[in-house]
């Protein structure tokens, strides 16, 4: 039997409740609506979701929550604390309200929840270093964008979604010097993880990803796709890579999209053209598998100029998302 959620002010005539696998399909549904009226892209097939609700870290009878009108699931909340408290707690939070439902309170019960149940985790841990709610939505959303202001998160940071089409074979760029590129084979797996940490050591917000979370979450993803993932060795040292993923649509259009969810290079080989050459071959591989169109995300002030670089592969940008923050407690 569902465990209906207590809340003093969900809207009237709403049953909250966590999300169990059962609902998965329902909940496809809304973020398939969701990203129809929105014109953003992300999770919304049923693999997806329960991919998330698989998630160990998740207990998703407190951290889960759907709003539904009879059998249709009007919104959601799903919350992750980080499993590095480097600066205390960071949860993250994934929500949305179906679009012919705004405007109607859903949006901010569901905030108020959020905030009380990562408060919730936060005093668990019995700490009193501060903690950070984080969230993000499109700037494009401005209701979303004057609710969470008004419930005291603050943005500084601007992500580019950017998408290419693969209705032609993309150029390839050439290697420089006596470099290599070859699809991403396990054996190389916690070099990969390892040159990434390094990285993206000076990015801003950006924490080392754990070996357990590495396997979990990026070439251990149902989604992850090594064929059209790139690794450049000069010698044996591997000093490039771009990582992709499956982010095809259960919707009407059946879009085939290759998502590229991670790039990077060794810090003594940046600006020589090896990120340029792993992401213009993972995008040739997977043109050649058969995807429509790529897609990638990118912080619109990296400082390793790769808004540039994807803009001269043929990216252009089509949403930006804006990261929001609010302290726990």
């Amino acid at each position: 039997m569902s465990v209906v959620i207590e809340k003093d002010h969900w809207p009237a005539g709403l049953i909250a409740r966590p999300i169990e696998p059962i609902d998965v399909q329902a909940w496809s549904d809304l973020m398939i609506a969701k990203n129809r009226a929105d014109q953003d892209s992300g999770l919304q097939t049923v693999d997806d979701l329960l991919e998330e609700l698989g998630d160990p870290v998740r207990d998703v009878t407190r951290d889960t929550v759907g709003l539904w009108s009879g059998d249709l699931m009007v919104g959601y909340c799903m919350l992750r604390a980080g499993s590095q408290f480097v600066n205390g707690l960071d949860v993250h939070a994934l929500s949305s309200v179906h679009p012919l439902w705004r405007r109607r309170g859903l949006g901010t019960a569901i905030v108020d929840w959020m905030i009380q149940r990562s408060t919730e985790m936060h005093e668990a841990l019995h700490t009193e270093t501060p903690g950070k709610l984080n969230t993000n939505a499109l700037t494009s959303s401005l209701g979303a964008e004057a609710l969470l202001m008004g419930f005291g998160f603050k943005t500084d940071d601007h992500y580019l979604e950017m998408e290419c089409p693969l209705d032609t074979t993309p150029c390839q760029t050439p290697l420089p010097g006596r470099a290599r590129i070859v699809p991403f084979q396990p054996e190389h797996d916690e070099a990969v993880r390892l040159l990434h940490n390094e990285a993206f050591r000076d990015h801003r917000d950006s924490l080392p990803t754990s070996a357990e979370n590495w396997r979990l979450w990026v070439t251990g993803s149902r989604a992850f796709v090594g064929s059209a993932s790139s690794l450049v060795f000069v010698g044996d040292q591997l000093i490039a890579y771009a990582l992709s993923y499956d982010h095809s649509t259960d919707d009407e259009s059946g879009t085939k999209e290759i998502h590229i969810g991670q790039v990077g290079t060794a810090r003594p080989y940046r600006g020589r053209g090896f990120a340029t050459a792993a992401v213009s071959w993972a995008m040739a591989e997977a043109q050649r598998a058969g995807f429509q169109r790529a897609s990638l995300s990118v912080d619109s002030e990296s400082p390793t100029g790769a808004v540039g670089l994807y803009e001269r592969l043929g990216f252009q940008t089509k949403r930006i998302s804006a990261g929001y923050q609010r302290p726990i407690p």
